[in-house]
């Protein structure tokens, strides 16, 4: 064993003397260039910010405080690879303590758009922290963009232990399940988010569109008038109101109220105006009003009631050429195919084009009553009475219309079968649906 002499114990020593101060020194230097970056930050000097917490990473390489606050320079620079860098190695020095990290890094990882990151920051949080109520709130709206239904509502269900009343948090929850067409809890939640926030604008407005598409329309309708209230001039719960009492077959409230909307720059706000038009006997109004909505866009649902518009005028030439034009757009359109060949049938034109129209509209429709008796009626101009016989019953069974009825009867008046012609005529004259 080698001798230790009090020489070699002075010099031992007097290094670790120079090692300690050394240390301190660093620690000194660390913490000045420390304060000077973080006064740079609030004077909102982030360039210079940078060069100073730089300088104290190099005094302390082993500081989660200035690591961290390199890492929120970063971000403020938009460097955001550098910003995760940084922040990794905060959290690598003290693993215990790091909310604060993990949020950093969610907002760097959100900013570069790698959401599934931004997931897992969170969710990592959530298991290290889980009465952390942000970082539920964060991870919810995150699932939900992503469309992971299923692990937005287990979040939102752990949201509403500790937030029970929280009226936004009910809303956006019932949003959510609206998206599944899961009506029933949404209404559950929204009824409750209005009951606690009643001026809640949004949540009433939901409601009454959620009584719409569940076929609740006196709730629907009573929930749109009392949000009205709140905002008369809004255009989508005018909207939804008109589309209620469209609904319920009040053409009068209808275009009441959708002539409230005003400089309306909506092609469906304003084919709902112009069918209401229709339904109110004023096609001149309509007219224009589908004129209208087809220069904001040419839209085939548009055209196709343009068409109907100008047959209601008499202007039966230009409301074939629409429908042709509407068929064109769209080819599968079975209202224009069936009303395009039932107009040649009834003008006794252009049959075997009339045939081809009518059947593509049955071939897209099998079972709509009114497309059935279109190609009866077809067959019994072509007197082909045996084709005509079968579409006219079957169309009969699946619709009992004053008009079905009346082909019939003339069917059997012409095959000579007085006692069924007249039968089929008193019950086109009886019908609940007939003028």
């Amino acid at each position: 064993m080698a001798k230790i002499t009090g020489r070699s114990l002075f010099l031992t020593g007097l290094a670790f003397f120079f090692l300690i101060g050394r240390v301190q020194t660093s620690e000194k230097n660390s913490y000045a260039a420390y304060l000077k970056g973080v006064t740079a930050a609030g004077e909102g000097d982030f360039a210079l910010a940078e060069s100073y917490l730089k300088d104290a990473s190099r005094f302390a390489p082993r500081s989660s405080e200035v690591w961290n606050a390199l890492a929120k320079i970063y971000l403020q620079e938009s460097k955001f690879k550098e910003a995760i860098t940084a922040y990794n190695r905060a959290k690598s020095l003290n693993p215990e303590n790091n909310k604060e990290i993990y949020y950093g890094l969610g907002l760097a990882y959100l900013r570069l758009q790698k959401n599934a990151l931004v997931r897992l920051q969170y969710e990592t949080l959530i298991k290290r922290f889980p009465k952390e109520r942000e970082a539920y709130l964060l991870l919810a709206d995150l699932y939900a963009s992503a469309g992971l239904s299923n692990a937005a509502r287990n979040t939102y269900r752990q949201i509403l232990t500790f937030l029970p009343d929280n009226p936004l948090i009910l809303y956006n929850y019932a949003v959510l399940l609206a998206q599944q067409k899961d009506y029933k809890t949404a209404q559950k939640y929204l009824v409750k988010a209005t009951g606690l926030a009643p001026n809640f604008i949004p949540a009433g407005a939901l409601l009454a569109k959620i009584y719409w598409e569940t076929g609740n329309l006196a709730a629907a309708e009573e929930s749109y008038r009392r949000i009205l209230e709140l905002a008369p001039n809004d255009p989508g719960i005018l909207f939804g109101l008109a589309r209620v009492y469209l609904e319920e077959k009040k053409w009068t409230e209808a275009g009441t109220v959708l002539e409230k909307i005003t400089n309306p720059k909506n092609d469906e706000l304003l084919r709902l105006l112009g069918f209401v038009y229709r339904q109110k006997k004023e096609p001149e109004k309509a007219l224009l009003v589908f004129q209208q909505a087809l220069e904001l866009k040419d839209d085939p649902r548009t055209r196709f009631y343009l068409s109907l518009t100008l047959d209601d005028l008499k202007r039966d030439t230009e409301a074939m050429e629409q429908l042709r034009k509407t068929i064109s757009q769209d080819p599968e359109n079975d209202e224009a195919l069936n009303y395009l060949g039932y107009t040649l049938v009834e003008r006794n034109e252009k049959l075997d084009e009339a045939e081809q129209l009518i059947k593509e509209a049955v071939r897209l429709k099998p079972e709509n009553g009114a497309y059935l008796d279109s190609l009866g009626w077809l067959y019994f101009k072509k007197g082909n009475f045996p084709f005509a016989r079968y579409y006219l019953l079957k169309a009969i069974r699946l619709e009992p219309d004053p008009e079905i009825y009346q082909h019939l009867s003339e069917l059997y008046r012409r095959l000579g079968n007085t006692k069924k012609a007249e039968y089929y005529r008193q019950k086109s004259i009886s019908s609940p649906a007939a003028p």
